[in-house]
C-alpha cells in the first residue's frame, strides 16, 4: 500500500513537470524507473529503491517525500528529463 503511494506521488511530480501524462514512474529493483509516453525506458534514479523508501515512510513520512520530491526535481534541472 505504501510503496503503490509513493509510486503515485512520484507519478504526480512527474506529470506536474511535463503538465501532462507523458511520463511513468516505476518502482523496479534498480530504483525508480521513469518511461516516457511510448514505454521507453528514459533513466533510472538508483538512489530511490522503494523497501528502503517504504521504511523510511513509516517513520518519516514527510521527508520521504520531500526525499522524492527533491530527486526528481533534480532530475528536471539537470536536463535528464523534460
Amino acid at each position: 500500500m505504501i510503496q503503490g503511494g509513493l509510486r503515485n506521488w512520484a507519478q504526480q511530480l512527474l506529470d506536474e513537470g511535463v503538465e501532462g501524462g507523458y511520463l511513468t514512474a516505476i518502482f523496479t529493483k534498480q530504483g525508480l524507473e521513469i518511461q516516457d509516453i511510448n514505454n521507453q525506458h528514459l533513466l533510472t534514479e538508483t538512489s530511490l529503491h522503494a523497501e528502503p523508501l517504504v521504511e523510511r515512510f513509516k517513520t518519516e513520512s514527510h521527508a520521504t517525500l520531500l526525499l522524492i520530491q527533491t530527486k526528481i526535481r533534480q532530475l528536471f534541472d539537470s536536463g535528464k528529463l523534460h
